[in-house]
C-alpha cells in the first residue's frame, strides 16, 4: 500500500495505525504513510499521534520525520519532545525534529538534552537529532555529551556524533579527527571502540598512527581488531565515503521531487 499510494490506501494506512490489535502492524502502517510522503499521508500521521500503543505512536512520530521542511510537523511533534508517557517516544520525536531541518529543530532538541531517561536514550535521539539536523551548533552539544564524567550511556552515540556531523562539514575534518582521536585513550572501552569508527566514518587518514598505536595497547582483542581493520580502510582512502554521502544528497533531492509530483497529481484526480 505504501508503494501504492493514492487516497484509498493512505486511508486503510490510516485505520491499520489506528485500529489493529497489533503494534507490529500499525508500526509497519506508520511507515508506510511516512513512505507515501505527500500532504493527505502527513494529515493521516498527524491524526494518528493519539494513536494509544506507545510503540506504534513512536513509530508514527519516526514516519513524520520523513516531511522535511513541514512547519505543521514541527509543531506537532514538539510537545512529544518535550513530555510522552515513553521515553521511547521522546528519543524519536528529537530525532525526527532534527530531520525536517527547520530554523526551530535545534532549540527544541537542545531543551531536552539534559532530560533524565532510562539508558539516556533521550539524550541518544538528540544527539541523533542533531546529526540529521546538520547544524554546527551541535557540535558543542555533542563535545559535551562525549566528555569523561557524562551520563556513559549517551558518550559512545556523541562521539560517533562528531564525526556523522562532521561529515557534512569538511572544513572541519582535520580538528575534528584530533579530537575524536583523543578519544582512543579513553578509560572507557566502549568509548574507545565508538573512536575508533569515528575515525573511519570521519574519513581523517591522518588518524591511522593513532589507531596503529591504539591496536598496540588494547588487550581486549575486539579494540585489536576495530582499530587494526578501520585503520587498513583508512589507508585505502575515504574517496568512496564521500562519494556515496554525494549520491545520497542527490537520492534525497529526487525523492522530494517525486513527493512534490505525486502530490500535485493526488491533488488534480481529487479535483476531478
Amino acid at each position: 500500500m505504501g508503494k501504492k499510494g493514492g487516497a484509498e490506501a493512505v486511508a486503510a494506512l490510516e485505520t491499520a495505525v489506528m485500529g489493529d490489535k497489533w503494534w507490529g502492524v500499525q508500526a509497519a502502517a506508520a511507515r508506510a504513510l511516512g513512505d507515501i510522503r505527500t500532504t493527505a499521508a502527513r494529515d493521516a500521521l498527524l491524526r494518528c499521534l493519539s494513536v494509544r500503543q506507545p510503540r506504534a505512536r513512536r513509530a508514527v512520530v519516526a514516519a513524520l520525520g520523513e516531511f522535511r521542511g513541514d512547519e505543521a510537523v514541527l509543531e506537532a511533534l514538539r510537545p512529544f519532545a518535550r513530555r510522552d508517557a515513553s521515553w521511547f517516544v521522546e528519543a524519536e520525536a528529537c530525532r525526527s525534529i532534527g530531520k525536517l531541518r527547520l530554523p526551530g529543530s535545534f532549540d527544541v532538541i537542545a531543551a531536552q538534552f539534559d532530560r533524565p531517561s532510562f539508558r539516556q536514550v533521550v539524550r541518544v535521539g538528540c544527539i541523533d537529532g542533531l546529526v540529521e539536523l546538520r547544524d554546527e551548533r551541535g557540535f558543542d552539544l555533542l563535545r559535551r555529551a562525549a566528555r569523561y564524567g557524562e551520563p556513559f550511556q549517551a558518550r559512545p552515540p556523541a562521539v560517533g556524533g562528531l564525526a556523522r556531523l562532521g561529515q557534512f562539514f569538511p572544513e572541519r575534518k582535520k580538528p575534528l579527527g584530533e579530537e575524536i582521536a583523543e578519544f582512543l585513550l579513553d578509560p572507557d572501552f566502549r568509548v574507545r571502540i565508538a573512536a575508533a569508527d569515528a575515525l573511519k566514518t570521519l574519513g581523517d587518514a591522518s588518524q591511522v598512527p593513532a589507531l596503529e598505536k591504539m591496536a598496540a595497547r588494547e588487550l581486549d582483542g575486539r579494540g585489536v581488531r576495530m582499530a587494526r581493520e578501520n585503520a587498513l580502510a583508512l589507508r585505502k582512502g575515504a574517496a568512496t565515503d564521500d562519494e556515496v554521502r554525494k549520491l545520497r544528497e542527490e537520492f534525497e533531492k529526487l525523492r522530494e521531487e517525486n513527493t512534490k509530483l505525486r502530490d500535485r497529481l493526488e491533488r488534480l484526480e481529487a479535483r476531478k
